[in-house]
């Protein structure tokens, strides 16, 4: 008895003392935190922008003031849809819910983590205009105190109001009413229970349930909420029923869109969220964007009835330094422009192809699917370099067949763009997708051929600042796509593309320059069209589209390529970009062209071929071809057919004669030898100059310059009648 009195002694002198050191610990730490009022209501501008030269950007590119509501003039349903997801105890609890927190402690204590919290309404309110992002007990017991502090001060209505304003859902709104108008284009007051359930359910993580950029992720969650505001007794169950079936926006306020701000901001809350912070405090946006290069693409926006894309990527700091869109960053089908991206640079990586590899262009069937080119064309063999130059859609298919579409998706993951299982047919050669990409993915993928093969995502953002501390810092993390070899050999396939292709208009530039174009389409008309070209130092890009697929009245290489050009010509008008530097592995070897154009291989030009018989083609030295022809040095010619008609010999090649041989015939009887002929190669040569009953040999020498082949020797022909044996007169079965 007398030892437990003693541990409960001890006990309770060790509490005593711990409670003493706490409230000495808190009270020091503490002591400068004060409640503000000011800080209650955050700054109109809360994001600050700055260029690629850390200068702050223009008021073109400035956010909307913010508007702030007052509680009554919110819909009930409106505050019951926050309270019942981030604190259903909220008029109850005095700033800590106790039980709550007892509930989270037993959760995390159960699954070894740290997952659930308790932050009440107030508490966030004060984590989100007082105090900074670091996760320190320092930070928690002033949040405790500045919690405490609010509570005594404000009521519950002043203190709802202040969250309400000061809360961020995602894509720079700060607020509810800016966020009611940029989601559903309406003043707060008017919101609907669906749509208060949407907003109260994104404050969790902005960027995961935005409905543009995860509509089905952001389902889910308005739904939970509706829940907890059914379960609550907040909606009837009609109301709920009705809210469940409500559509999500597709389309926000264009007004809040200041296109280039608004994707660095989504980066924003990309990169907030990936760091677990908050969008709070006086934050710093550091971009990648060139003002003079904005203005360049709002001059050259196509006089087209139609949404239009265009941006600029810099090729070495890998950063997006102008944007412009008429209708967001949707996602589409991406149409011929994959086919470099995941046919013809995957299957020059692995050895299947080669600029000069010869495809047979014809109509064709895979296992019921029958791809079709463009007016139904078909050009027979064609090289892949006219293949992509030309975007022709069998040698992209019969080329995909051949890698494999495993394969090609192994690629696509590495650039980027992932392939749902549902898109893993033929038909990806052609930008069959269900959903697609969106279109800076695309043309950050396209940054990958001009960069060596090293693929690194594009970004709008250098570094973000939060009261202070840098919290992140671009970080160019390469990834191997492609070989260098293989990038170049696509590049030049792809200038070629610019001369002569699809992408055409773009020929006369005095600089070098690829390009690639796509048009997606259905039986209505057009619906997409795209052009991307790219230097040695930028990506530039346009697509043309509506959102609701009404047709346009252009195709990739006309009005997108047009534009893309304007943009070139302003990014170089003083000073041209040097041309791409070609890898060592990369070879410009000779090919015998009549190799390649009768028999469709790929031979090596004989040393003593003349120029127009060959075909000059790059060839990464690894799976260059090795046999050399040798139809100029050792001429050679099937054999002939020799015939004696009773005056004359006739001697016939089947085959048409090689106009650039000769021959010399040499003719035999006895032992005279005479050359009866010595000229250019012939159908067929008659001997007239014939004895009776003589008996001649012919020997044919082809030859070119001096350079003789193989000597052909026909067999001896008897210009005499042959006289039959004469008959026994005893009949040999006599004998």
């Amino acid at each position: 008895m007398k030892l437990l009195k003693k541990l409960l002694l001890v006990l309770s002198i060790g509490f005593i003392g711990f409670v003493c050191v706490f409230t000495f610990a808190f009270f020091t730490v503490t002591a400068k935190a004060k409640l503000s009022a000011e800080k209650l209501l955050l700054p109109e501008t809360q994001i600050l922008l700055y260029d690629h030269n850390d200068e702050k950007l223009s008021s073109s590119f400035s956010f909307d003031k913010r508007d702030i509501v007052r509680i009554d003039e919110l819909p009930t349903h409106t505050k019951d849809a926050f309270v019942c997801t981030e604190d259903k105890r909220f008029y109850q609890h005095n700033g800590f819910d106790f039980v709550g927190i007892g509930r989270a402690l037993f959760k995390n204590l159960k699954s070894r983590s740290f997952q659930e919290g308790a932050s009440t309404i107030s508490q966030q309110l004060i984590k989100n205009t007082h105090l900074t992002q670091e996760k320190t007990l320092r930070r928690k017991l002033k949040e405790v105190k500045l919690t405490w502090q609010l509570e005594r001060k404000y009521s519950k209505e002043q203190i709802l109001e202040t969250y309400l304003n000061t809360i961020y859902f995602g894509h720079s709104c700060y607020g509810i009413a800016s966020a009611a108008d940029f989601y559903f284009q309406k003043s707060a007051s008017e919101l609907t229970p669906d749509e208060s359930a949407m907003l109260a359910g994104l404050v969790r993580s902005p960027n995961n349930y935005s409905p543009f950029k995860h509509p089905e992720s952001a389902k889910l969650r308005r739904n939970v909420v509706l829940r907890l505001m059914f379960e609550q007794n907040k909606i009837d169950e009609s109301t709920y029923n009705s809210a469940l079936n409500a559509t999500l926006p597709t389309t926000y306020s264009q007004k809040s869109n200041k296109s280039y701000t608004h994707l660095a901001v989504e980066d924003l809350d990309k990169i907030l969220d990936k760091l677990g912070l908050d969008a709070t405090g006086k934050i710093q946006l550091f971009t990648h964007l060139h003002e003079d290069t904005q203005k360049l693409l709002e001059s050259n926006q196509a006089s087209i009835n139609a949404g239009q894309t265009l941006a600029v990527i810099d090729n070495e700091t890998h950063g997006v330094i102008a944007y412009l869109s008429s209708c967001g960053n949707l996602m589409r089908s991406p149409g011929s422009l994959i086919k470099p991206l995941l046919v013809y640079a995957p299957a020059f990586n692995e050895g299947i192809l080669s600029p000069a590899t010869p495809i047979l262009d014809e109509p064709t069937s895979f296992n019921g699917y029958s791809p079709k080119n463009y007016n139904h064309e078909y050009r027979g063999f064609v090289s892949a370099r006219e293949a992509i130059a030309s975007s022709l859609n069998v040698p992209a298919v019969k080329t995909l067949n051949t890698l494999g579409v495993e394969k090609a998706a192994k690629y696509a993951k590495r650039l980027g763009l992932s392939i749902p299982e549902q898109d893993r047919t033929l038909a990806l050669a052609l930008g069959g997708m269900e959903y697609g990409y969106r279109f800076l993915d695309l043309l950050s993928a396209y940054t990958t051929l001009a960069n060596d093969g090293l693929h690194t995502p594009c970004n709008f953002i250098r570094k973000v600042i939060i009261n202070g501390i840098t919290v992140y810092a671009q970080n160019n993390n390469q990834v191997y796509c492609f070989s260098p070899e293989t990038a170049y050999l696509i590049t030049d396939t792809l200038k070629t593309t610019a001369k002569s292709g699809t992408a055409k208009k773009l020929r006369d530039l005095p600089f070098p320059v690829a390009a690639k174009t796509g048009t997606v389409g259905t039986k209505n008309g057009n619906t997409d069209a795209y052009s991307v070209a790219y230097t040695t130092r930028h990506t530039i890009g346009c697509w043309m589209g509506n959102p609701e697929n009404s047709p346009i009245a252009t195709t990739g290489g006309d009005a997108p390529t047009i534009a893309i050009k304007g943009v070139l010509e302003g990014l170089y008008h003083s000073a041209p970009p040097p041309d791409f530097l070609r890898p060592i592995g990369i070879k410009n070897i000779s090919l015998d062209a009549i190799s390649y154009h009768n028999d469709q291989k790929l031979l090596l030009a004989d040393s003593l071929a003349p120029k127009n018989h060959k075909i000059n083609e790059l060839f990464d030295t690894m799976s260059a071809p090795n046999e050399i022809s040798t139809r100029f040095s050792q001429p050679t010619v099937s054999a002939p057919r020799a015939d004696f008609n009773g005056r004359e010999i006739t001697i016939s090649f089947s085959k048409k004669p090689p106009e650039y041989y000769r021959y010399k015939i040499i003719r035999r009887n006895k032992s005279q030898e005479q050359t009866v002929y010595n000229g250019n190669a012939f159908s067929v040569w008659t001997d007239k100059a014939l004895s009776d009953n003589a008996v001649y040999e012919y020997r044919i020498i082809p030859y070119y310059n001096e350079h003789e082949g193989k000597e052909i020797i026909l067999p001896s022909i008897f210009t005499g009648q042959l006289k039959p044996p004469p008959i026994a007169n005893t009949p040999w079965w006599n004998e």
